[in-house]
């Protein structure tokens, strides 16, 4: 008792000292209980919260008692227990909290024990497999076998959870109607106080429609080789950008199902996915917009365009991107004020700077980004300059190629579609300007976009 409530060791404790480790609420709710139990209605069994004398630390206290009576029915005495159960309260909110979790997660769940049996499976098991809990329940998992994989594929899953580690895997499942579908999952043992395996959880996400998705961009890709040559481009390029992504999203959100995660962790992972979702999507702009240009499906929209307001959003835009990679961001302005109003289309020549400037943001390790404009009579000249890896001059033509980097091997260093270039140059002749680059490999480069002030729809 001294050591629950806090009181040095032998100091007398009498009722008047106990109370005060009561928080006011507390105290109330623990008087009415114990009046209750003294009147007989009620017996006395409580839990609450004390602030723990020796360190105002708060504890949760469970109480039982058993009160005596007297002939007359007196109350004379009242024998009982009283527990310290913080860490129990604790264990069982944190039991909910996975419970939870596990139960509204959006992906499948299933606990099988030893011998793999299910014991357990989560809604999202039953909405995918159309198998309810009664009817999973004692059953094996090889009801959802396709017969699509070899014998060989299972053993090795049987291997290497038997073996204590953690088995990660597709396979092609199958449905209670009959219909076939593509899991992507993580089967791992979970060992008792002895060390051993007493079940094994499969975490499992359907992935058909991110398959299909694969299996489309795949068909695309090999018409786009048939008709360009473009294979090794493509495969270096796109397959990268849309796998790579995809595979951080679904880690972490894998990640995320776990409760023991703290709050910076989980922090971390949600800006991982969000990091990743807009490379993503980026990737598919990009490809969009290309697909655009080859169908020539484009439509210029001419308008007066302000270029110190359009050059200011994108220094807005992009400077925040440049400091937090610790470049310098500068702009040089040599526009007479005559001479500020451009009539082009301000989205395609807003994009061909984005992808300009995004680009020397990307290939610049240290140092500066630079975005100058300036008048040449008819024309305006827009240049990016930026002091970053450079490109070499054998180089400088194949930039503009679609799904093309300077640097286009498997092991390259920088993420990128290689379409950005491809975009800027369409949208530069559409325009009816001009696209050029001076570059010196380890010495920076500089891209010069020229327009003609007033751009023909003709």
């Amino acid at each position: 008792m001294y050591r629950i409530l806090g009181f040095p060791l032998n100091s007398p404790i009498n009722l008047d000292m106990a109370v005060t480790v009561f928080p006011p609420d507390e105290l109330a709710r623990f008087n009415e209980a114990i009046t209750n139990a003294l009147n007989g209605s009620i017996p006395f069994n409580i839990d609450y919260a004390i602030l723990r004398h020796n360190d105002g630390q708060l504890r949760i206290i469970h109480d039982e008692g058993e009160v005596s009576f007297d002939e007359d029915g007196r109350a004379v005495r009242m024998i009982g227990t009283t527990q310290d159960i913080t860490d129990r309260k604790e264990s069982e909110k944190r039991l909910k909290l996975l419970s939870t979790a596990v139960d509204q997660s959006p992906v499948s769940v299933a606990i099988t024990d030893k011998e793999g049996n299910i014991e357990y499976v989560n809604p999202k098991f039953s909405e995918v497999t159309g198998y309810s809990m009664a009817e999973a329940l004692g059953k094996n998992p090889r009801i959802l076998k396709s017969d699509l994989q070899e014998k060989e594929f299972y053993q090795d899953l049987w291997d290497t959870i038997l073996s204590g580690n953690v088995w990660h895997g597709e396979f092609c499942n199958k449905k209670k109607n009959g219909e076939y579908y593509w899991e992507r999952a993580a089967i791992s043992p979970i060992v008792d106080t002895n060390g051993q395996i007493s079940f094994f959880v499969a975490v499992k996400e359907d992935v058909t429609e991110m398959k299909k998705i694969l299996e489309d961009l795949i068909k695309a890709k090999e018409r786009a080789e048939e008709s360009d040559n473009l294979k090794t481009s493509f495969l270096n390029n796109i397959s990268h950008e849309i796998r790579t992504p995809f595979n951080t999203i679904l880690g972490f959100l894998s990640l995320l199902q776990f409760e023991d995660i703290t709050l910076s962790e989980r922090d971390e992972y949600i800006t991982n996915i969000n990091n990743s979702a807009d490379r993503l999507m980026n990737t598919i702009n990009d490809i969009v917009e290309i697909a655009q240009v080859q169908s020539g499906q484009m439509v210029l929209t001419i308008t007066s365009v302000e270029i110190r307001s359009l050059i200011s959003d994108l220094v807005s835009r992009f400077k925040s991107q440049a400091e937090f990679k610790g470049l310098a961001f500068d702009l040089r302005d040599e526009i007479p004020s005559p001479n500020d109003l451009l009539q082009t289309d301000p989205v395609k020549l807003s994009t061909i700077l984005s992808h300009l400037i995004g680009n020397a943001i990307k290939f610049t390790i240290s140092g500066s980004i630079t975005l100058s404009v300036r008048s040449t009579g008819e024309y305006i000249e827009f240049c990016v300059s930026d002091t970053g890896v450079g490109i070499s001059e054998n180089k400088q033509q194949s930039i503009f190629k679609r799904f093309t980097q300077a640097d286009n091997s498997n092991t390259r260093q920088y993420e990128g579609t290689g379409l950005g270039l491809s975009i800027a140059e369409a949208y530069t002749e559409i325009l009816t300007g001009k696209l050029r680059v001076e570059s010196a490999e380890g010495k920076g480069s500089s891209f010069y976009l020229t327009l003609p002030y007033n751009t023909s729809l003709s």
